[in-house]
């Protein structure tokens, strides 16, 4: 998957654009496949399974749902437990899967962006759409919401996060980017949104922290106490090194891409939060998963700073092993890491061969077995 990836990633330098929307319809129908058909693959499996378990073989009713934590989340498990399928949980991450390559997809061509887009993405896919389902959901709306102009279309993003709240209560608080441009100068058409639509969004996310509180503790004490910063440095290593970047790059950034101000920010943002993992570990690594589209948009505009084909082609490459090795860094080095390989899908047996070579490569030692 590492090496189709890699390929789609030097289309911009030697195919023309018109080839751009198939060729990207086609590498986002495998990574689909790829991502929503895995079968006992990534580090949340056995809690989402359970999940699934339990809502199956429990009496529920449609209405119950909506009094509990990430209510839709768990609707959807219900709905697709009444299809009786064996593999439901399967299904589940299929549409997941689905919807946010689907949000992914919008993003990139909303923010003209190339195919280094699927390059960087990629590793997360790995890591955070195969492992944090329902966060992957919020990224999905994340991804949505900054695809619109954000100075214009405060209400889009407002419902936006609202829903992807009820799929995990972290996205409630991307109705924060809101606040962007408020210290803008208020004119008569933006007073309704500068202090109505604020103060409503703060008054819901209040209500959400007082009525499930002792969840929200009980999870933070779980994760400071089973969770290491050695991985989470790791892990959000290419989203601080973007933030780095986009700092940098600042006056190209200014010219070349909308919500500017809000990515400048951002990234400011982005930086405090990965020392702070050293505080904070857990919470700081999970806030930073929303700092991916930032990381996708730095590293696939900066292909455009280079003039010549040949800076373009170092570029890339260079980018190619840079996250071929942050990826088997972090398998390596996390302390769930083992969960995602062997590589399983269900549409196919796992095979002998095909687990002893993955095992072979992530040690870096090849063996041969007689039949």
């Amino acid at each position: 998957m590492n090496i189709i990836v890699s390929l789609f990633s030097f289309k911009d330098i030697f195919t023309p654009k018109f080839l751009d929307k198939i060729l990207s319809l086609i590498l986002l129908l495998i990574l689909i496949l790829f991502t929503g058909l895995r079968f006992k693959v990534g580090g949340d499996w056995g809690p989402y399974e359970l999940i699934y378990d339990q809502i199956k073989t429990s009496n529920y009713n449609f209405f119950t749902f909506f009094k509990n934590l990430d209510s839709l989340f768990y609707l959807l498990n219900y709905l697709v437990s009444l299809i009786g399928l064996k593999h439901g949980l399967i299904l589940i991450n299929l549409i997941v899967s689905a919807f946010v390559f689907i949000c992914f997809y919008r993003f990139i061509f909303a923010n003209y962006l190339n195919f280094t887009s699927f390059l960087i993405f990629f590793p997360y896919v790995v890591i955070v759409l195969m492992g944090y389902t329902r966060q992957s959901v919020v990224l999905g709306f994340l991804f949505l919401i900054l695809s619109l102009d954000l100075d214009k279309k405060k209400l889009s993003t407002i419902i936006l996060a609202l829903i992807s709240g009820f799929f995990h209560f972290s996205g409630y608080f991307l109705s924060f980017i809101i606040f962007n441009n408020f210290t803008k100068k208020i004119n008569k058409d933006s007073k309704f949104f500068t202090f109505l639509i604020p103060l409503i969004m703060f008054l819901i996310v209040m209500l959400f922290i007082y009525f499930n509180l002792d969840r929200i503790i009980d999870k933070y004490n779980y994760f400071q106490k089973n969770f290491t910063t050695t991985s989470s440095l790791i892990r959000n290593f290419p989203i601080f090194f973007s933030c780095l970047l986009f700092i940098n790059f600042r006056k190209y950034f200014k010219n070349n891409i909308k919500n500017y101000n809000f990515y400048f920010k951002l990234s400011i943002l982005g930086i405090l939060l990965y020392f702070s993992t050293l505080l904070f570990s857990t919470l700081s690594d999970r806030l930073l998963i929303f700092l991916i589209p930032l990381c996708v948009l730095v590293f696939s505009k900066l292909l455009n700073y280079f003039r010549s084909t040949s800076f373009k082609f170092i570029y890339l490459f260079s980018l190619n092993i840079f996250f071929v090795f942050f990826l088997l860094g972090w398998f390596n080095f996390s302390n769930s890491g083992s969960s995602w390989l062997p590589y399983d899908i269900l549409l196919e047996p796992k095979h002998k061969f095909f687990n002893s070579f993955i095992e072979d490569v992530l040690t870096f030692e090849f063996t041969y077995e007689k039949n």
